[in-house]
């Protein structure tokens, strides 16, 4: 597999990320004003957000797709990215506006513990905008991610033509074509004792989650970097953990967009709270409610008690993705999602 299309890139651009958090106020003012982030921050923080409690302020998000961007940028033009991911996955959010998604703590829980076929492949998934960034609940990244903390992934959808524009550095399909495009993420994580390291990878569309699963600890391995300043490793100290994460992270988004794909009524956009206004001669710009994925989901809860003696041992059942064929002659296919269940309850007992 050509290294340059199945890829996980780990560095330092996090930094502004990590600052971002600790000395918020100070580095918002200094990106805001910079005469070379200005125009930056206002593609990459459209609109202000009213943040759910749980969850981290898109606005950290925006301070390190700065750096993201000033990093891809050519030296010709402000907005001429080079061939890197990095590049790709900021033009991308930047031109639909980077629309945000508060993702729901059981509704995300529930996809993450559903199984999926692992020969399905990367061009079967459909994201339901060109770019997306997703905000994951605080309490269920650290369950999902060992203890680390993952706020956000971003997922960038590229086909073949959008690598073909004049001003982007025209680069040459993977072997095996792009037919079915290729699949750009990002994410970022950090412990509670170590500095935040960005990931960008790159899925084509027509390779299997199986075989990008296999590939992990090679991809892991063929592109560590190292500082070059004092030689260390950037990254995980243990590497084993690293693949793990990389691995845990591709199904989360694989499942997560064949849940939209199944109940794209999750999807939930938000509306203006309050209209931008001048208030004692000081612009106030607008502010939105979020955008909200499975914020109407339904979880199945644990009944109390755990049922009776006589009735079957109460267990939770493991959701899964189903490709069903439907219409006439059983012709189209739609995904449906089966969600994970508790059972083994006397239907008296349900009804309680």
């Amino acid at each position: 597999m050509h290294k340059h299309w199945l890829q996980s890139n780990p560095g330092h651009p996090g930094l502004l990320f990590y600052l971002s958090m600790y000395i918020f106020p100070k580095l918002t003012m200094l990106v805001q004003n910079s005469e070379q982030f200005n125009p930056l921050w206002s593609a990459f923080y459209p609109r202000r957000i009213i943040v759910p409690a749980g969850y981290c302020d898109p606005k950290y998000y925006a301070v390190s797709l700065c750096g993201m961007a000033k990093a891809a940028f050519s030296a010709s033009a402000v907005y001429n990215f080079v061939d890197s991911s990095s590049g790709y996955i900021a033009k991308g959010l930047m031109s639909v506006k980077v629309p945000t998604y508060f993702l729901q703590y059981d509704f995300i829980t529930d996809v993450s513990n559903s199984r999926i076929e692992t020969s399905m492949k990367m061009g079967d998934l459909v994201l339901p905008d060109k770019a997306m960034l997703f905000v994951l609940p605080e309490k269920f990244s650290r369950e999902y991610n060992f203890g680390l903390h993952i706020p956000f992934v971003s997922m960038t959808y590229l086909s073949y033509e959008d690598t073909q524009q004049p001003n982007i550095k025209q680069i040459n399909p993977p072997p095996g074509g792009m037919v079915d495009g290729i699949y750009l993420c990002h994410y970022v994580w950090f412990g509670d004792n170590e500095l935040p390291s960005d990931y960008f990878f790159n899925h084509p569309g027509h390779l299997a989650l199986q075989v990008i699963n296999d590939k992990c600890e090679e991809i892991i391995t063929e592109t560590s970097e190292y500082d070059k300043l004092t030689g260390d490793y950037v990254g995980m100290e243990d590497p084993k953990m690293e693949v793990r994460i990389m691995s845990n992270m591709t199904f989360l988004m694989a499942k997560l967009l064949l849940a939209l794909m199944a109940e794209p009524k999750m999807i939930e956009k938000g509306v203006i709270a309050r209209p931008s206004k001048v208030k004692k001669g000081r612009f106030r710009s607008e502010l939105w409610n979020p955008h909200l994925i499975g914020w109407k989901y339904q979880h199945d809860k644990a009944p109390p008690g755990g049922g009776t003696h006589a009735s079957p041992r109460l267990h939770r059942r493991v959701g899964h993705f189903r490709d069903q064929a439907y219409g006439p002659g059983w012709s189209e296919r739609k995904v449906k999602w089966i969600r994970p269940m508790w059972v083994g309850l006397k239907a008296e007992e349900k009804n309680e």
